[in-house]
């Protein structure tokens, strides 16, 4: 039985899912305006002062900070219905359903938030490992609890999901150095590309 890992931004869909989402539930304006009010921060990450997760802590807060956490629940699952189906690269649902078919275990393993992915992975019968969210007294906080599910964390809570030795081969797909690693522990891995 084989074991395959998809990344999900950029390897199953066209389109970052963080931003996608922001532009769902806030608006376009307010997204650009968030990003101008951020680019300090911005710049710091690209000069290397402040990592990728905590970049992603800074944005969340700013958009959805004190937001109760129902209400973004439900339009995480809103965004699953109405824009991930739009925005999947068009060879994606084949190549999902292609590994399904074959018995395949296929898991999502991503760096974006379960919140507005996992109504779209438990519809198509995939299992999804993914970043989460801190909630505090029922309000998004806009920390990630644990850590983000990025570079080596992403084999590390593959390994905590299930026994890799139970399968006789792994076939993982990325796009980016945040899935370098899931990628080298495949025995078959595709990079910037799903055929």
């Amino acid at each position: 039985m084989r074991l395959v890992l998809f990344d999900f931004d950029g390897t199953l869909t066209r389109k970052d899912t963080l931003f996608e989402f922001i532009v769902f539930s806030r608006g376009r304006f307010r997204l650009f305006w968030g990003l101008f009010l951020n680019l300090a921060n911005f710049m710091r990450f690209y000069l290397g002062r402040i990592s990728n997760a905590q970049l992603k802590e800074i944005v969340l807060a700013h958009f959805f900070g004190g937001q109760s956490a129902s209400s973004f629940n439900r339009m995480g699952e809103a965004f699953a219905r109405e824009v991930i189906p739009s925005i999947l690269r068009a060879e994606a649902p084949d190549v999902i359903e292609w590994h399904q078919n074959k018995g395949s275990r296929v898991i999502i393993v991503t760096a974006s938030c379960s919140n507005w992915i996992k109504a779209w992975s438990d519809q198509i019968g995939v299992e999804l490992i993914a970043t989460e969210l801190d909630v505090v007294n029922g309000l998004i906080t806009g920390k990630i609890r644990g850590r983000n599910c990025h570079g080596p964390e992403k084999v590390s809570r593959i390994h905590s999901h299930v026994d890799v030795k139970q399968y006789d081969k792994i076939v993982a797909y990325g796009d980016s150095k945040g899935d370098h690693q899931m990628l080298a522990m495949a025995d078959e891995g595709y990079f910037k590309t799903l055929r």
